[in-house]
């Protein structure tokens, strides 16, 4: 009876080494979507920043001072072409130092369609966020977008943590280690049986 313990354990282990060793494709902004493949853009003279590491990025909506500027819409995103099916996935924190959260709103953008993520008509008292995850094609572009909409009176800050971007498919490599996984376990069956 131990020995059949023995193989059992043996077998589990085997399994458990091969899937710890096939891990998902980019598991946070790295490789493909590294900081460095990220292009930061600020339309109409907008002076919105971006702080990016891969795990947190944090967007400041443009902001001028009142007599500065005439108030003017800006955009400002941080956006990157997609290399291949991806899932995204972030957390994300909102809070402005306008009077209104309708003056600077954000969202993400892919292929030119924005999509709102904040919510309209709050104070700068009130804090938002949530959790988004999203499947993109590849070829796509995908940015996280904050539009200021006069530039003046206060920014915008949002922080994106949990990022995780995480190839659809597998990978090849994830194949080859489970062929590798599974190849050990039936010659070790095999050679249990020739030992009986």
């Amino acid at each position: 009876m131990k020995p059949m313990i023995t193989r059992t354990a043996q077998a589990v282990s085997l399994l458990a080494l091969a899937a710890g060793l096939s891990t998902p494709a980019f598991a946070a902004l790295t490789g493909d979507y590294g900081t460095s493949h990220w292009t930061t853009t600020n339309t109409a003279g907008g002076n919105g920043t971006v702080v990016a590491t891969p795990d947190r990025v944090e967007m400041t909506s443009a902001d001028f001072s009142l007599v500065d500027a005439l108030p003017v819409e800006s955009w400002l995103s941080h956006a990157i072409t997609v290399t291949q099916d991806t899932q995204l996935s972030f957390d994300w924190h909102y809070r402005t130092d306008d009077m209104s959260s309708s003056f600077d709103v954000f969202g993400y953008t892919v292929n030119g369609v924005f999509t709102q993520l904040s919510q309209d008509g709050l104070s700068f008292l009130d804090l938002q966020g949530g959790h988004q995850s999203l499947r993109v094609s590849a070829g796509s572009t995908f940015a996280w977008s904050l539009r200021s909409q006069d530039s003046e009176g206060g920014a915008a800050v949002v922080t994106l943590d949990g990022l995780s971007a995480v190839a659809a498919v597998p990978e090849p490599s994830s194949y080859a280690l489970m062929a590798l996984g599974l190849g050990l376990l039936g010659w070790r069956g095999r050679r249990a049986r020739r030992g009986s």
